[in-house]
């Protein structure tokens, strides 16, 4: 295991929600600051995540999004206080119909505190959580979509790089070669056809690597602009994926478990749980129609002090104070049918919402058997593709060592189809190895487990959901770090 990213968790359960004391001051103060950001890219994945969490638009707006919600939730709250408000009055009196003529002053304070209202109040509070829920989901949902194409596109970078590496090395290979055959053309031991061949397979390998280097500019182009750098930004060579920075799939069990933990492991998924947010919303948006025709009981108390010229007889002012206290009881008894459609209108979206998770959760489901089925074939894949390379290389060293020796049955041809097959072996490994390498990410990603706490931002890292996992074979920390779980105080653990 390996602790990376000692950034405190954060963790808010659903049952927070309900409390007073979450104010959206709280969801402003848990973004953590991102680091500066380097002149030099980094080469490894696990500081590629960091800038790209930092840089990447999707995760500052899921963030905004959390936070408006929060300050909606905090609006919604304060309609249970009373209002205070000061109210001052300058009023002038004329003409025949006046009561009184003459000027008056007025300053008045007014409260006014709704007492019972038949629970819209906590229906409509009720929502507000729900909506910053479902935002949280979200938020998780779009750390897993980037730290997935963060690690693609790290991967492209990587195939592409390899690819111009065997290339460079098949060329800078054959020229060599060329002189040997030139000089065994002049000597009369090699054809004619020998050189051109042989000028064949360079020029081939040529275009190629012109390929491949324009694969490489994009790949890095397209990973520069995830980090917030621009496209043609220079990069290191970088120096591959370790295993810290990649899901434990070494650790995965048999199809079996995976059938017997999907339900399980899905629990946990944030687009589950931002539409079981909606579906609570809709609930609550239910229950605020139904409670709408119930009565409600409002206070009013104001206090005023003021001062009117023209009453008296002799045109002195007249000064004084007045108090006046309201308990007013509303009922509304017929609206026209408007109460009635909103109802109806409730219960639909209800009705959608439930529909909609139920086809959200077989998606996933079918989406993390797909993933499972696709980590299995990568995984067998790739230990073929070993074996593939190893092949290839004793075969270009029996075809190498034949032509040096000169013999009758040394061909130039069978030694530049070995030299190709080794290189095409060394590309094909490299791509399996991405391959095997992303669908441990997909398949993690499909179990909704690559941002299993409710970290700040940077603090995430992909680990194996306990519920596909086996045991696994290596030793464990002393502070007791297991996969998917926040270490508590600050670190995470990433599983190796």
């Amino acid at each position: 295991m390996s602790r990376i990213f000692s950034l405190r968790a954060l963790r808010r359960p659903l049952w927070l929600l309900t409390f007073w004391a979450w104010p959206a001051a709280v969801i402003a103060q848990t973004t953590a600051p991102c680091p500066a950001r380097q002149a030099i890219p980094p080469t490894q994945l696990a500081d590629l995540l960091t800038e790209v969490l930092c840089a990447d638009a999707r995760t500052q707006l899921a963030w905004q999004q959390i936070q408006l919600q929060s300050a909606r939730l905090d609006g919604q709250r304060a309609t249970r206080l009373p209002e205070l408000g000061l109210r001052l009055d300058s009023a002038r009196e004329a003409g025949a119909l006046a009561a009184s003529s003459g000027r008056s002053h007025t300053a008045s304070l007014e409260l006014g505190w709704l007492l019972l209202d038949g629970g819209r109040r906590e229906a409509a509070t009720r929502a507000a959580g729900m909506a910053v829920s479902e935002a949280m989901a979200q938020r998780d949902s779009v750390l897993q979509t980037v730290l997935l194409d963060t690690a693609q596109a790290y991967h492209a970078v990587l195939d592409a790089q390899r690819t111009v590496q065997v290339r460079q090395a098949l060329r800078d290979s054959l020229a060599p070669l060329q002189a040997t055959v030139q000089q065994r053309h002049r000597a009369g031991q090699a054809d004619h056809t020998d050189l051109l061949t042989l000028r064949q397979a360079h020029t081939r390998n040529q275009i190629v690597l012109r390929d491949a280097t324009l694969a490489l500019a994009v790949a890095r182009a397209r990973l520069s602009t995830l980090t917030g750098r621009p496209p043609d930004h220079p990069w290191p060579t970088l120096a591959g994926d370790t295993p810290a920075a990649a899901p434990d799939t070494a650790a995965l069990a048999a199809s079996g478990r995976l059938e017997r933990g999907l339900a399980q492991a899905l629990a946990q998924h944030p687009e589950l749980a931002a539409a079981q947010a909606r579906v609570g919303a809709s609930r609550a948006a239910l229950d605020q129609a139904e409670r709408a025709g119930r009565p409600s009981l409002g206070l009013s108390q104001s206090i005023g002090r003021g001062r009117r010229t023209g009453d008296s007889a002799d045109g002195s002012p007249t000064t004084g104070s007045a108090r006046q206290t309201t308990l007013a009881l509303s009922w509304p008894l017929f609206d026209g049918g408007v109460r009635q459609s909103q109802q109806q209108a409730a219960r639909i979206e209800l009705d959608s919402a439930r529909t909609s998770l139920d086809d959200q959760h077989q998606r996933l489901g079918l989406a993390a058997w797909e993933a499972y089925l696709e980590w299995r074939t990568a995984t067998a894949v790739q230990e073929e593709h070993q074996e593939l390379t190893r092949i290839a290389r004793g075969l270009l060293f029996a075809e190498n060592a034949r032509y040096q020796s000169g013999g009758d049955d040394a061909g130039l041809s069978d030694l530049l189809t070995a030299r190709q097959d080794w290189t095409d072996a060394l590309v094909e490994q490299q791509q399996a190895h991405s391959r095997q390498r992303l669908s441990a990410w997909r398949l993690v990603a499909s179990l909704g487990q690559l941002d299993l706490g409710r970290g700040t931002r940077g603090s995430v890292l992909p680990t194996v959901p306990a519920e596909v996992a086996a045991p696994p074979v290596h030793p464990r920390p002393s502070r007791g770090c297991q996969p998917g779980v926040a270490v508590p105080g600050e670190a995470w653990c990433v599983p190796r």
